[in-house]
């Protein structure tokens, strides 16, 4: 799902540039301030097409802390440029299963270490 998410945060950083604003278009349900997973199923099935399940895995990545909800730090993190070692761990073990395999994906030069440029390349592919 490292991809699916890492084009996800694409289309969304296509289609807004404020995370405030961006809260106020997924949020249409009181309580105000908290996004449903049903909330942001329908938010991406309506502002990008993109199927429930699909959806329903996004939210499954952004919700790290399994709270249930996704609030405006959320909204922060999918315009921002920054990827917390969190968010990363988990993008990794849900797309390459185990740190060894990630590791190898990563290190495209084989040299055993990864720069920099490698990181990025795997957290945009």
């Amino acid at each position: 799902v490292i991809e699916g998410l890492a084009a996800f945060r694409v289309l969304v950083r296509k289609a807004f540039a404020d995370s405030q604003v961006m809260l106020v278009d997924v949020d249409t349900d009181q309580k105000w301030g908290e996004i449903t997973r049903t909330e942001f199923q329908n938010w991406c099935l309506s502002r990008f097409r993109l199927p429930r399940i699909v959806a329903s895995e996004l939210f499954d990545l952004l919700d790290s802390r399994r709270e249930g909800v996704l609030t405006l730090r959320h909204m922060e993190y999918l315009l921002g440029e920054k990827v917390s070692h969190r968010m990363l761990d988990q993008m990794i073990h849900s797309a390459l299963g185990d740190p060894q395999t990630a590791f190898s994906h990563a290190d495209s030069d084989e040299n055993s270490q990864l720069s920099l440029e490698e990181l990025e390349q795997l957290a945009t592919k």
